[in-house]
C-alpha cells in the first residue's frame, strides 16, 4: 500500500528538483552542459508525471481528463477516431516561469478511422469531442 503523504512529499520534492534544475539551466553556458541538463530535466519530469498519475489513481490528487476511452474524437489533420485507453496526464515547465512545473495536458491514444493510420498518441489539445457524452 502506498503512503499518500509520502507520495505527496515525493511529488513536491520532484517539483523542487525540476525547478532547481531549470534555474541551473539558465546559468549553464556550454552546449554540452545544457544538453545534459535538459536530458536530466526531462527524466525528472517523466518521474513527476508518473507520480502524479499514481496519486490521481489513489484519489490523492485529482485532475479530470477531457476524454474517456470509447469517446469519438476528431483531429484537424488525421480526421475522426476513437479514444482507445484512458488518457495519461503530463506535466511540463510553466511558460510564465520556467522554474515552475504545471499540468501540461493529456496524452490520448486514438485509433483512427483511416485504417492506414492505426493508433497512436496525440496531445489532448489537438482533439475535439465529436459528440457530447450522455448525462
Amino acid at each position: 500500500m502506498v503512503d499518500q503523504e509520502k507520495l505527496l512529499r515525493d511529488i513536491d520534492t520532484l517539483k523542487e528538483s525540476v525547478r532547481l534544475s531549470l534555474d541551473e539551466l539558465a546559468s549553464t553556458y556550454t552546449p554540452s552542459d545544457r544538453h545534459n541538463l535538459i536530458k536530466h530535466i526531462q527524466i525528472l519530469q517523466g518521474e513527476l508525471a508518473n507520480l502524479i498519475v499514481q496519486a490521481e489513481r489513489l484519489g490523492t490528487v485529482s485532475r479530470t481528463s477531457p476524454f474517456d476511452a470509447g469517446d469519438r474524437v476528431r483531429h484537424a489533420k488525421f480526421g475522426p477516431g476513437t479514444v482507445v485507453t484512458a488518457p495519461i496526464a503530463t506535466v511540463g515547465p510553466d511558460p510564465n516561469d520556467i522554474r515552475k512545473i504545471r499540468d501540461a495536458g493529456w496524452r490520448v491514444t486514438v485509433k483512427w478511422d483511416d485504417a492506414g493510420r492505426g493508433e497512436f498518441e496525440v496531445a489532448d489539445y489537438a482533439l475535439k469531442l465529436e459528440a457530447e457524452r450522455p448525462a
